[in-house]
């Protein structure tokens, strides 16, 4: 097994890799995950379409994120800290709010997705 650390934006993340297999873990043992970014807000994650964040729940992927790219954060959080009604997030396919909201737990392959709402039509 091969241990490597990576810079990144967000503090310390350490890559283990055993063959061809690799983990990215946080300093703190907590897992990173996939976040896949909508193209509506990529110009706030410096084009990145999905970010490895790390966090053992929805609401702590979603404070880590914002807390590395701090301008992507009042596009998914209100003034009061709470996410924004248009702001949709899924855990894999199922919507976090038919889970456990932010309190829902995240497993290493889990694959979260930002997913604003679009509003407008014909009228």
């Amino acid at each position: 097994m091969r241990r490597r650390r990576d810079g990144g934006h967000g503090g310390r993340t350490f890559v283990l890799s055993a063959g061809s297999k690799s983990t990215t873990m946080s300093e703190g043992n907590t897992m990173a995950v996939r976040i896949l970014i909508p193209t509506a807000l990529r110009a706030f994650t410096d084009s990145e379409s999905s970010v490895e964040v790390a966090g053992a729940t929805v609401g702590e992927l979603l404070s880590n994120l914002t807390a590395r790219y701090i301008e992507l954060r009042p596009h998914l959080f209100d003034d009061k800290g709470r996410l924004r009604t248009f702001v949709n997030v899924y855990v894999n396919d199922e919507d976090f709010r038919s889970l456990e909201r932010e309190s829902t737990p995240i497993k290493s392959d889990d694959v979260v997705s930002i997913v604003p709402a679009i509003a407008g039509g014909a009228t």
